[in-house]
């Protein structure tokens, strides 16, 4: 496996490292099981898009992080990045390999969360690459109902194969 260097907080940088061992990773850091997150559907959007970037995940990881709860936002995409060279680090336009990142949060009350540091994973697409909708299984039918209201693409990633109910849907990989 890719030796990993950590950054503190104030220096930023990508590296690259193999498919492989970004899998590893990621399995390293399912801690629970039933946690509800779809750790399965983020392993396979990260080979999904490391074929188009040579089988290569850009990673960047990070401690000492001290954001406050409220200005985390919604706790989801941009917002729990922070500082703004992060969220430009990420948004660079000539990075085309998918992004693991892992942010190390000091937590704790005075910040305004509930317990002491945390990792917070991220899996970052590929500028340009196309969104698509996934789910689990237990919500499947209420996604097809919706995806062919709304005639969007999506697949179901639980188990990798496609719901094609007529053709207007394309799958995504």
């Amino acid at each position: 496996m890719t030796t990993i260097i950590v950054m503190p907080s104030s220096t930023s940088a990508f590296i690259e490292i193999d498919i492989e061992d970004g899998l590893a990773l990621i399995e390293a850091i399912e801690l629970r099981e039933n946690d509800g997150f779809e750790w399965k559907a983020r392993k396979g959007l990260l080979c999904y898009y490391a074929e188009k970037s040579d089988g290569k995940v850009a990673l960047l990881a990070q401690v000492r992080r001290r954001l406050d709860k409220r200005r985390s936002g919604d706790r989801s995409g941009l917002s729990i990045l922070g500082i703004a060279d992060l969220r430009d680090l990420v948004r660079q336009p000539d990075r085309h390999a998918p992004a693991i990142i892992l942010l190390k949060q000091e937590g704790g009350s005075a910040l305004g969360w509930k317990a002491g540091p945390f990792w917070w994973p991220m899996l970052v697409s590929p500028r340009g690459a196309n969104s698509c909708v996934f789910a689990t299984r237990i919500a499947a039918q209420a996604i097809e109902q919706i995806a062919r209201r709304a005639l969007i693409r999506w697949c179901d990633f639980t188990s990798f194969q496609p719901i094609l109910p007529d053709r207007r849907f394309e799958f995504m990989w």
